[in-house]
């Protein structure tokens, strides 16, 4: 009990520190995360609403992971039969991103790889972890509901706000690079649960380093600092699994992230009052309902 609370200190500690981040931080401190963590330049143009969506996603990711700290319960799950399905799409993705690294430092230049060629690797990476993530197998006691996913991926995107380096999600509609930025936001999605579910059936420490080296391997590389972020993300992920019992947590969670991060920034005054709106469905989705036993 005392370990939990003093996780549930350091979670207050910690969104008292990003609120004031989000409120009183200069507009260039965001402009330093596009260019050192996200690797674009450009300035961000963060207005006050954005900031407000932050602070509120700030608020819902304390009460979120509150909550979390105060039931979690680490759990191996069993391992799933069909892993080898995503031993050749998760090999492409590795080439790709050799592929995305000597572009951005100048070598390789010259290849270019057409929008179709990234859409069938996206497809065929998605019916992998949809093998894995589909797999019934005996059910486990989860000590958190499965809300607790796009809780926490809610509370990242409206934070990310401050940064908005994606574009609005309706920019480009019925391109096909529209098209295929959609599907790869899906894709990595379901990466982040299949990598989550694999680590989640290897003992406590070890799974969350297999997890972490599996996500942060395969998700398209930004800089050394979003490598470093994808590493915990990874672990995340594999820690969300086991509380939960179900790979589709972390799905919930990026899916959920993306969908925040391209939309509630652009919206104004709107979206500052769709994230209070989201904060609230979530977190009673969290407290109120009790978890119930997950495929395994």
């Amino acid at each position: 009990m005392p370990i939990r609370l003093v996780l549930v200190a350091l979670v207050v500690l910690g969104a008292c520190a990003f609120a004031a981040f989000a409120v009183f931080a200069p507009v260039s401190a965001f402009d330093e995360i596009l260019h050192v963590l996200i690797g674009s330049g450009g300035a961000t143009h963060t207005t006050a609403g954005q900031r407000a969506i932050a602070f509120v996603g700030v608020l819902l990711g304390a009460l979120g992971l509150s909550v979390a700290a105060a039931r979690m319960r680490a759990t191996v799950l069993s391992s799933p039969h069909r892993i080898w399905a995503l031993l050749a799409p998760f090999a492409i993705l590795v080439a790709g991103n050799a592929l995305t690294f000597g572009w951005r430092h100048g070598a390789l230049r010259s290849v270019r790889v057409p929008w179709s060629v990234w859409a069938v690797v996206a497809l065929v990476t998605c019916g992998a972890c949809l093998a894995v993530l589909t797999e019934r197998r005996r059910s486990v006691r989860a000590s958190l509901p499965l809300g607790v996913g796009p809780a926490l991926g809610v509370a990242y995107g409206c934070f990310s706000a401050l940064w908005h380096c994606c574009a609005p999600l309706w920019s480009e509609v019925g391109t096909p690079a529209h098209a295929v930025g959609v599907l790869w936001f899906a894709t990595l999605a379901l990466v982040l649960g299949a990598a989550g579910r694999v680590g989640a059936a290897l003992r406590v420490g070890v799974g969350e380093v297999v997890g972490a080296l599996a996500f942060a391997v395969v998700y398209p590389w930004h800089t050394a600092g979003w490598f470093l972020q994808c590493l915990v993300g990874g672990a995340f992920a594999v820690g969300a699994v086991r509380v939960t019992g179900s790979g589709w947590a972390p799905v919930l969670f990026l899916g959920s992230a993306y969908l925040t991060h391209t939309t509630l920034p652009f919206l104004g005054v709107w979206g500052v009052g769709l994230a209070c709106v989201l904060a609230v469905l979530l977190l009673r989705a969290i407290r109120l309902r009790s978890p119930k036993p997950s495929p395994a």
